[in-house]
Parts: C-alpha cells; structure tokens; sequence
C-alpha cells in the first residue's frame, strides 16, 4: 500500500509552503512530482536500481523535498521506528542513540556525539541548554527554547532539522547553528559538507538545505571551527519560520544490491 504523506508532510516541503506565496501551476506541477516519485519509491524497492536515493525513487526530487519524503517512508516503515530512544538504519548502516546530552551516532565501532550547542549570530551566539528528547514513531524532537531541533529516521539517512521561528534578535550576520562534536570521528570540511571519519568509519553530514516560510531557498553551508560543526544561513529578507534540515548519511552509499559504481 502507497504510504499516506499528510498536509504536515507538504508544510514541510518548500514546494507546499511555496503554495501560500501564490506560485500557481508550477507549485502544482512540482507537487506532483513528489507524489510521482514516492509513488515510484513504494512501488519499486525490490527493484535493484544505482545508488539508495535511486533506489527509493528520490534522485529525481528536489533537493529540498527530499527530506520530508524520506520521512514520510520511515514513518510507515517499521524499519526505521525509534524503540527506547535507539534507532537503526541498515540502508546506511548506522545507528543513532538520543539522550539529553546529544545524539550519539554508530557507524561500526566508531561513533560521534552531536549536540546542539548554541544558535545566533556571530558573537552573539546563544548557549543551548540540554532537554529531553522526545519520541514519536520515526522522529525525535528536542524542544529547545528559540529553536525546535527533530530528527527523523529515512531511507536516505538520519534527518536531522532546525525550526526556528523568528530571527535572532542580538548580533550581525548570517544565522548560526552550532553543533558539538566528540567521540571518534573528527570532523573535516569537503566541498560537498561535512565528513566525520576515524577508525575505519566515515559518515558525511550534508545534503544541506534551508526554506524559508514561503519555500525559498536560503543560502546556507556547513564549516568547522575548533572542533565544533556550524551551519550557517543567509537570511536576508527571509520569512521566518525558516527550516534547516543537513542528512547525516554513509560516506560512500552503497545499497545493500550495490556494485561499483553506485553513487
């Protein structure tokens, strides 16, 4: 059966949010797109195909909508539910523990902890106090005050995403993200993100995207200072709320009928 994607799920892809800013046929037009394409998702997972966003009928989608289709998969999917605050994704072969102090991710014998430590601009940053997660199928959330941090569990990876609802009212520049890091893997900046790697494990934290309220997308990149991950995001004249949503995903995505090649 053809997996539900609720009115939330399109609030949550651009393409929907586009919708309130008057876009007419080409928001329509690009609706149907993803629906196409997890309709294709669904309809083809045993079919051997190149690489897992092909596999699951994604590679066609928009960058930006990807995330809430991959969510609306692992919700249905049982798969990708979150039991006693551990979830498990064998697409990527990885695993992800939440707890107040951060998300721990397995990747082998290796593992990194991300904590999201503070959020602002510039000098301004503010600290992030930690807070229980809470859990409801494939997604955990972190309700932080300022900012509202989930995660969700796909077959294109762990999802992670910042919701924030008005703009940082101290300091200059770019909105600013900035996560913790410890554990295993060091972090090291790639023109594609982020790759976190050591003892023989690499994880890559990218497929960076930011929307604002009306589904634009922001300008938004991932950097690396003092061990610590930032993601910062140009919102100029952006319509708040805005979304940030980077994947943390196997370096090298191999589905499990793979064969070199495989993007």
């Amino acid at each position: 059966m053809l997996p539900t994607i609720t009115h939330a799920d399109y609030l949550k892809a651009p393409v929907a949010r586009a919708r309130r800013g008057g876009a007419g046929i080409a928001v329509v037009i690009a609706g149907l797109a993803v629906v196409v394409a997890v309709a294709a998702a669904w309809a083809t997972a045993t079919i051997p195909a190149r690489g897992v966003a092909a596999r699951h009928g994604l590679a066609s989608v928009p960058l930006t909508a990807q995330g809430p289709v991959s969510a609306a998969l692992g919700r249905h999917r049982a798969a990708y539910r979150i039991v006693g605050l551990r979830a498990r994704n064998r697409v990527q072969r990885v695993g992800a523990t939440f707890s107040a102090g951060g998300v721990t991710i397995a990747s082998g014998t290796a593992n990194a902890r991300l904590r999201l430590a503070g959020f602002g601009r510039g000098s301004a940053l503010r600290e992030v106090a930690p807070v229980a997660p809470r859990v409801r199928a494939n997604r955990v959330d972190y309700p932080h005050g300022g900012v509202h941090e989930w995660w969700a569990n796909g077959p294109l990876g762990l999802e992670q995403g910042f919701d924030v609802p008005a703009p940082p009212a101290a300091g200059a520049g770019p909105l600013v993200l900035s996560l913790g890091l410890s554990g295993d893997l060091r972090a090291r900046k790639t023109p594609t993100g982020v790759a976190l790697e050591g003892k023989g494990a690499a994880l890559r934290y990218g497929a960076l995207a930011a929307t604002d309220a009306r589904g634009r997308t922001l300008p938004a990149r991932l950097e690396v200072h003092s061990g610590r991950l930032q993601i910062e995001v140009d919102d100029r004249n952006a319509a708040y709320p805005v979304r940030v949503d980077p994947f943390v995903q196997q370096a090298e995505l191999t589905a499990s009928d793979g064969a070199p090649g495989d993007s």
